[in-house]
């Protein structure tokens, strides 16, 4: 059985667990995360996007780097295209 002290803090743990999720987002970051985004998006090297992508996290082969750079070429022909508004 846990004594009350613990049991105390365990309850504290739990609502500090619970704000945790809660905070607000931090728009500056979101802004700057969008920004680097739109850059990469308009890099015209596949090499150096998968490197940047790289560098920013993404394992190069994993799902997630694949989706990247799917979305990459996609966004590129249809620049080729002459869709205007894409990278």
């Amino acid at each position: 059985m846990i004594g009350m002290g613990a049991e105390k803090e365990l309850q504290e743990v739990i609502r500090e667990e619970r704000r945790r999720g809660k905070r607000p987002v931090d728009e500056s970051l979101r802004k700057e995360k969008q920004s680097l985004v739109r850059e990469l998006l308009a890099e015209d090297d596949e090499a150096i996007f998968s490197e940047s992508i790289c560098a920013l996290g993404l394992q190069e082969g994993s799902e997630a780097w694949k989706e990247a750079v799917s979305a990459w070429r996609a966004a590129k022909r249809e620049h080729a295209q002459g869709r205007p508004g894409r990278p």
